[in-house]
């Protein structure tokens, strides 16, 4: 995958001198050292710097601190740029007020995709599509996605980078962290521009395809969407509020299964059933942080039984 990657990086409209390319390696088990060595030939301006600890937030601050330019942009290995990707991102920045920057994201399926695959369920996949306009984003439910994102350095780094509490980690499939990032140079005065025709090609992996993985992934968004209110507001829901909103959910995924027995089998019934999934981990991960809140409050006498 990082030698698809690389080539479209090679084939970029902008003189390849022009630009500076970092491959973190994330602690990897695989051939990338040797890759990105082979690639070095064609991009001189190629680096391969090591992050042995695993996960995606650390691998994307290890880029940030690595880069030497004012503008850093991210696509992951898994990912194909077009060639005028990276031109059509650096030209918004001539507008100062921009601190970040990102495109359409296009899946590209291994083969065709399921017969239960429709556009809202997609969005699980990393695929964006806000239409034709150039537009600058408020941010909330929609939003530019890290696999096509790029970024002015030091206000990124201000802002803390990629949250380390959020993001993949192995085949943890938390995700959140190029969100996060986006809201925290929002909040510092910066706009965030999505740029329609700065587009990449998104790998659909074979093991994506199964119902199986696609409920662990919209389980983990929810879990992810807690954690990321967690920290943007400093609060969440009590027990009470948590137990509420599983029992809601359970209740909604009964009545469709229900409705799936009896033929209703749309696409619309599945995206139900997938948001309840989601609001399943979303209650799950309030409860866990209520939890840990009551128990850190607790005198460490009380936290083990002694008065």
């Amino acid at each position: 995958m990082l030698g698809a990657c690389l080539a479209s990086i090679a084939a970029q409209s902008l003189e390849p001198e022009t630009i500076e390319i970092v491959v973190v390696d994330n602690g990897s088990s695989d051939d990338t050292p040797f890759v990105a060595r082979q690639w070095q030939t064609r991009l001189p301006n190629l680096r391969c710097v090591p992050e042995p600890v695993p996960g995606l937030s650390r691998a994307r601050n290890r880029g940030l601190d690595a880069a030497m330019g004012e503008i850093v942009a991210f696509v992951d290995d898994d990912a194909r740029a077009q060639p005028a990707w990276l031109a059509r991102l650096l030209r918004v920045y001539d507008d100062d007020d921009v601190v970040a920057a990102g495109g359409r994201v296009a899946l590209s399926w291994p083969s065709a995709p399921p017969r239960w695959m429709s556009p809202g369920i997609e969005r699980w996949y990393s695929s964006l599509d806000l239409g034709p306009a150039q537009q600058r984003l408020a941010g909330g439910d929609i939003d530019l996605i890290g696999c096509n994102l790029s970024v002015r350095r030091e206000p990124a780094r201000r802002a803390g980078g990629f949250d380390l509490g959020l993001g993949r980690i192995g085949r943890r499939l938390r995700s959140g962290e190029d969100w996060r990032l986006l809201e925290e140079l929002r909040r510092a005065g910066g706009a965030v521009v999505y740029v329609p025709d700065a587009v990449v090609a998104h790998e659909v992996l074979p093991e994506r395809l199964r119902l199986r993985w696609l409920l662990r992934r919209v389980y983990e968004q929810g879990r992810t969407d807690a954690l990321y209110a967690h920290a943007a507001v400093g609060g969440h829901s009590s027990l009470s509020e948590a137990s509420a909103i599983t029992g809601r959910a359970l209740r909604g995924l009964a009545a469709g299964a229900r409705r799936w027995a009896c033929g209703a089998r749309s696409s619309g019934e599945l995206v139900s059933a997938l948001t309840r999934v989601s609001e399943i981990g979303y209650a799950r991960e309030c409860m866990r942080l209520c939890v840990g809140a009551r128990w850190r409050s607790l005198e460490p006498g009380r936290r083990s039984g002694v008065s």
